[in-house]
């Protein structure tokens, strides 16, 4: 079956259109992604390590991430995508709401559209051996500390430095 993507105003107010994953270039619209940084007790964070054949940032650690289903809310969809990509439920775990970073696509022929990333914050503690990796998707996992995140992000290693504002406190 399709993935379907709600499409939303700059605002966020629905525009009342349903996308087909992909076949949204040129909609000069936006549609909500979100990603999740999980720390636990010692201040570690979640990443989990993107399958090498991934188009797009392939090799790289990351934070757990992906698109918001039609009829979703931003908070449905990353605890779905957790579940998906970690194995991990934290329909239980504390969760902040950190902010929003728009993402604006222009694919050179169709137009524009755009990703408003919902970036959240996990609270929890689990062994690392409790992470599942998704098939396709990631191939490993780890816990790594702020020092260790700048370090991978310093050798190109870490797909999401855009939201690290977010977890130091200087959003943009």
């Amino acid at each position: 079956m399709a993935e379907l993507w709600d499409l939303y105003d700059e605002e966020r107010h629905p525009l009342g259109i349903t996308v087909e994953r992909g076949k949204h270039n040129g909609s000069r619209a936006w549609h909500i992604v979100v990603f999740a940084f999980v720390r636990n007790s010692r201040g570690e964070i979640l990443l989990t390590l993107r399958d090498p054949r991934k188009p797009y940032f392939g090799g790289q650690w990351e934070i757990t991430g992906g698109s918001v289903l039609a009829g979703e809310t931003s908070e449905q969809g990353v605890l779905r995508e957790l579940r998906e990509e970690t194995g991990i439920d934290h329909t239980h775990s504390k969760r902040t709401f950190l902010g929003t970073y728009h993402t604006r696509w222009d694919d050179g022929e169709f137009g524009w559209h755009g990703d408003l990333d919902d970036v959240w914050l996990f609270e929890a503690d689990f062994p690392i051996s409790d992470v599942t990796v998704q098939e396709g998707e990631t191939v490993d996992a780890r816990w790594a500390t702020i020092d260790e995140i700048k370090q991978l992000t310093a050798e190109g290693m870490f797909a999401n430095k855009k939201f690290l504002p977010f977890l130091f406190g200087d959003k943009e």
